[in-house]
């Protein structure tokens, strides 16, 4: 069966940059083992497949290149801008794998997913070892404490000193998806309060060999739980925040982060590079 896929890149308006996902817009008829082949034929971290639903405006589907996942804000923003540029709307409930999700687009094209609650798990004494897959020093680990937090998907939030240290990470792949699997995480997600552009508030890495991702460019599920863990540390406490991420893989976005009330939001501007045809 031939398909079409929307190419797109989420956290950028520029086609070079942010993080790529492939968008299928009418995935009815594609077996998951049809969706799982379109998607590792695509070969980005995660890819969008969406589906007639019952009880939200549309179903999403969102596979990486192993596996079906829970939650993916590059794929859902990416989604919601090729559904919202058909029908221009500006709210859009998706049917997920953990429940209905919420896309909001702004009059100046942003978008913004409402994010779950997130969920505190874990808190990781074991900083050698931490420091070790990262072939950095522990010096280089910042003070607050490293934590395993969940905004739909378990990310390991490790605070680094500086940019100049977030950048000496080398990480080791399978040592990550190692510790990952014994501790119930999804992936590292290594940040600093240094940042590139003065207007930003952190910059942030993420690698999840888990699903097949070595390093992403951009990482939106990560950074709501960055920002709960901000507020639940007093690190940062104001309701609009930018993240930066991609730069040393010369994939740069920013990450939007917005709060209202008891309300998270995450999201970026989503960009087209292009159509592809996919053999499934």
């Amino acid at each position: 069966m031939k398909i079409k896929a929307k190419l797109t890149r989420s956290f950028t308006q520029n086609p070079e940059y942010g993080n790529p996902a492939g968008v299928v817009r009418d995935a009815n008829q594609l077996s998951d083992e049809q969706i799982l082949k379109a998607a590792q034929i695509l070969g980005f971290p995660e890819s969008a497949f969406i589906q007639k639903s019952d009880i939200a405006d549309f179903k999403l589907r969102l596979f990486s290149v192993k596996q079906e996942v829970n939650s993916c804000v590059t794929a859902t923003l990416a989604a919601t801008h090729i559904i919202t540029r058909e029908q221009n709307s500006p709210h859009i409930v998706f049917e997920t794998k953990i429940g209905n999700r919420e896309v909001f687009r702004r009059d100046n094209g942003l978008l913004l997913m409402k994010q779950p609650e997130v969920k505190f798990m874990d808190i990781r004494n074991d900083r050698e070892k931490i420091a070790k897959l990262l072939n950095i020093s522990v010096s280089s680990l910042g003070e607050t404490p490293i934590v395993l937090a969940s905004a739909g998907t378990p990310k390991l939030l490790i605070p680094i000193k500086t940019l100049e240290d977030l950048f000496a990470i080398k990480p080791d792949l399978d040592g990550i998806a190692e510790y990952c699997t014994e501790i119930g995480g999804r992936g590292f997600y290594p940040f600093t309060l240094e940042t590139k552009n003065p207007d930003s508030d952190f910059h942030a890495r993420q690698f999840n060999p888990q699903d097949g991702i070595a390093e992403d460019p951009v990482t939106g599920v990560a950074a709501a739980a960055l920002t709960a863990y901000f507020r639940k540390y007093e690190i940062i406490t104001k309701n609009r925040l930018i993240g930066e991420q991609g730069y040393i893989i010369n994939k740069p976005g920013e990450i939007v982060i917005e709060i209202e009330g008891d309300n998270l939001y995450v999201g970026g501007f989503v960009t087209d590079f292009g159509e592809r045809e996919l053999e499934v």
